[in-house]
């Protein structure tokens, strides 16, 4: 039969354990479709998903999260939506991702981001378990086509609610911090800014400015309330350190909704706490052994 300080000993290493444990994130995954714009002035914008795929993947895998990638096209013609096969299926790895944007047009002219939106949520499948993203990148606002004609802005929140699923948009709309030019904000309010090296600052005052057309209030709007974020895709013409702060910022609000999403942010026990409880066990064992 255990002595009370076998038992106690055990209890230490059991509050130890678990202290440690809680900032280990669980290996999770993560499904990613891309909706992109395929009309005439998106060529430079689709070039930019193939290299911030990697930097994305790259950071997922860094804290044992494990994407996989979906791709779809609209607005090549008023009729065209169209998933782009990645690997053979409807999600494939980081790098087979990056081979099917070449798959990408650009030649339309008439662009439905809802119609889009729509369609992914309804031909892509998520496992239970599996945190579900939908990202729209597109340089014009809403165009509303027989495929949309019967989508809102409430009929996708309360799809993407029944997907668990959230909204990002990278579009052509401006964004602010206290005045000053930002790259994009989340649903907190929390604002992203280039620090003219390539480089991300934040704020806390992050408010949406002018889009293109009806892009704030239909895009913008939208992924806000799903509890997503929004960036300028303007940034991404503009090249040079502009589009690789717009490259930090995204991956880094995407790898920390998606943990959310998945319940994999680590947290680790306060030290005060783990000293306290394993100082309170060997306390007791103490006790016993007089």
């Amino acid at each position: 039969m255990p002595t009370p300080r076998s038992v106690l000993a055990r209890l230490a290493l059991a509050v130890v354990g678990v202290a440690l444990s809680a900032g280990v994130g669980r290996a999770a995954v993560v499904d990613l479709v891309f909706v992109v714009d395929e009309s005439a002035s998106m060529a430079g914008n689709q070039a930019w998903l193939a290299g911030m795929i990697t930097t994305l993947d790259a950071r997922l895998n860094a804290v044992g999260i494990t994407g996989r990638y979906g791709l779809v096209g609209f607005g090549a013609n008023t009729t065209n939506l169209q998933g782009i096969a990645v690997g053979g299926g409807q999600y494939g790895t980081a790098s087979q991702f990056a081979t099917a944007t070449n798959t990408l047009v650009s030649r339309g002219s008439t662009e439905d981001g809802y119609a889009g939106v729509k369609y992914a949520l309804t031909n892509y499948a998520s496992e239970a378990g599996v945190a579900k993203n939908i990202v729209l990148v597109t340089d014009e606002d809403r165009d509303v086509t027989a495929a949309g004609a019967d989508v809102t802005t409430a009929s996708l929140l309360a799809d993407l609610a029944g997907s668990n699923a959230l909204l990002n948009a990278v579009v052509n709309n401006r964004f602010t911090d206290g005045g000053n030019a930002a790259l994009g904000v989340d649903s907190t309010g929390k604002s992203y800014s280039a620090d003219g090296s390539g480089g991300v600052t934040t704020g806390t005052s992050g408010t949406a400015g002018k889009g293109q057309g009806t892009t704030t209030a239909d895009y913008v709007a939208l992924a806000l309330a799903s509890g997503g974020a929004a960036f300028d895709i303007g940034l991404i013409e503009a090249g040079g350190s502009p589009v690789d702060s717009l490259t930090a910022a995204f991956v880094d609000v995407k790898v920390r909704e998606i943990q959310d999403q998945l319940g994999t942010n680590p947290v680790p026990a306060p030290p005060a706490v783990l000293l306290a409880g394993v100082g309170m066990v060997l306390f007791g064992m103490r006790r016993t052994v007089r």
